[in-house]
């Protein structure tokens, strides 16, 4: 099961920079690997220097890491530690916080984190996610945070139809810093805010297979490291060369109804034969849409099974790499059409959407039998 370890930062001469980090592992960082590094500070003669010992003894007496309060000794026992453990991923963008409201920060903070997580996951495992205490922040506001962030992606597949996007259970812990993985992520996050001003030591003392910096528009810094070796990517399923050059031309109204009526009988199928193990999280929200589906005056139903389509597309996955090219194209149609449905910013999908709820209320006059499985 994989976990991700968020923590948040802040850098430049009046804080004004704030970001978050994620370390994600596909394994939870033990407490051993804290642990040998607190041992190391407390046999470090250098612990004795007038100039180091207040910090490491603070260390020491709380009984853990925190970067921004240790001092050299104890970041360099804790950077070994990091390379020793050299498992993992981690990403961290910062912003500047004088362009958005108070209110806003914290939201933007951890949606971003949302966003960051799901970006760099290749997996349909369950994931824990794991953020420090902080004031405010709750179990409730991180899965409200988090359901934004799905629909968010399901929206941008409209444009990236031939990207694979993965949506697995999320469970969510908010813990002290005294949880080692947090410690390792604040770390990794404190060094990449002190490059970003101008004091690479610590963050070129982390070993990385691979390691991206830089900075992008309204972003102040951005990083990617890949703790340990690097490991080959599964090949994707399918990709660019397998979308239709002209997409809007290669489908018919027609073809679109049709789509979109396979897709409200993958709900049902999966309302009425069970789900995998690994989308078994959805099964509630599934239920929920395939008996509305049969009642004409249901309404919202059209996005609800665009939306639940896209979570489950690549997530069971519906198509693989073995698959014929003309299945591959339709698949890719498919979920551009189903994200087209959720961009209430595109006229185009409101009036798609509109025109699928109308067409569901005819079917069901009709031939209610297409509605069935």
């Amino acid at each position: 099961m994989p976990f991700i370890y968020s923590d948040e930062s802040q850098f430049g001469s009046s804080d004004e920079f704030v970001g978050v980090g994620l370390l994600i592992t596909e394994a939870e960082v033990p407490k051993e690997v804290v642990e040998a590094a607190l041992e190391k500070l407390r046999d470090d003669p250098d612990r004795l220097r007038p100039d180091r010992r207040h910090k490491d003894e603070r260390t020491l007496e709380r009984g853990h890491f925190h970067a921004c309060e240790d001092s050299a000794n104890g970041h360099s026992h804790l950077c070994d530690a990091i390379n020793k453990f050299g498992r993992g991923e981690f990403a961290c963008d910062f912003f500047d916080k004088r362009k958005f409201s108070p209110r806003a920060r914290r939201s933007l903070i951890y949606e971003q984190a949302m966003t960051m997580a799901a970006l760099h996951l290749s997996t349909r495992e369950s994931v824990t996610m794991i953020f420090a205490k902080r004031s405010g922040l709750t179990l409730e506001k991180l899965r409200l945070w988090y359901r934004k962030h799905e629909r968010t992606l399901a929206e941008s597949v409209y444009g990236l139809p031939f990207l694979p996007l993965l949506f697995p259970r999320c469970e969510f812990k908010i813990t002290s810093m005294e949880e080692p993985g947090l410690q390792l992520a604040d770390f990794i996050l404190w060094a990449h805010a002190r490059n970003a001003s101008a004091d690479p030591k610590w963050l070129s003392r982390i070993q990385a297979g691979s390691r991206a910096l830089g900075k992008d528009v309204g972003s102040a810094h951005r990083g990617h490291l890949v703790l340990g070796p690097l490991v080959q990517p599964d090949s994707l399923p399918y990709g660019p060369q397998d979308m239709p050059p002209l997409p809007d031309e290669a489908m018919t109204q027609n073809d679109a109804l049709n789509l979109f009526v396979n897709a409200v009988r993958l709900v049902i199928h999966l309302h009425q034969d069970g789900c995998p193990a690994h989308v078994a999280h959805l099964k509630e929200e599934i239920d929920g849409i395939a008996n509305r589906v049969i009642q004409p005056q249901s309404t919202g139903l059209a996005e609800d099974v665009a939306f639940m389509y896209i979570r489950l597309a690549d997530t069971m996955p519906l198509i693989d790499e073995g698959s014929a090219l003309q299945e591959k194209q339709k698949f890719l149609l498919a979920k551009r059409l189903m994200s087209l449905v959720l961009r209430g910013d595109l006229i185009s999908g409101m009036r798609t959407r509109n025109w699928f709820e109308h067409s569901r209320r005819l079917i069901l006059k009709k031939q209610p039998e297409l509605l069935r499985v």
